[in-house]
């Protein structure tokens, strides 16, 4: 009966995401300013300042429900929500690469910021790994 009410949640992941959650929200305001930085002082060609806010956009929201999966698996010990996160990474993963690397114009502060959020996507990923084993290996 005891082990029916063992917690199997991983703390840490839970600590990460919750930090995540507020970084991200600094990574927005940052990531905006930069844009109107850009937008203000740089030449773009026609339609890549859109498209780049766009994208900038929709990572936000993408990384946001990420987090939201990740949550609400860890918490309820469900190896749905942590499946849907980790396969919500690839695509996050890539739009902070994007941001990273492959922006028309790159400023040193984003260097700074995105590199920061992918460390964040990579400890969540190796968590939410380790999170499937220990929930799959307590419900069977």
């Amino acid at each position: 009966m005891a082990a029916d009410l063992a917690v199997r949640s991983l703390l840490p992941l839970q600590i990460l995401l919750y930090l995540n959650q507020w970084y991200y929200i600094f990574w927005l305001i940052v990531e905006s300013l930069c844009f109107v930085f850009k937008g203000q002082t740089l030449p773009f060609s026609s339609g890549v300042l859109a498209g780049e806010i766009i994208l900038f956009i929709f990572l936000f929201f993408l990384d946001m429900f990420r987090i939201f999966f990740a949550t609400k698996g860890n918490l309820t010990e469900r190896i749905f929500g942590i499946v849907v996160s980790i396969i919500l990474t690839a695509p996050c993963v890539g739009g902070s690469l994007y941001l990273l690397i492959w922006q028309h114009y790159v400023l040193r502060v984003e260097l700074i910021i995105n590199a920061i959020q992918l460390v964040f996507i990579l400890l969540e990923f190796i968590l939410e790994i380790i999170a499937i084993i220990v929930f799959a290996r307590t419900s069977s």
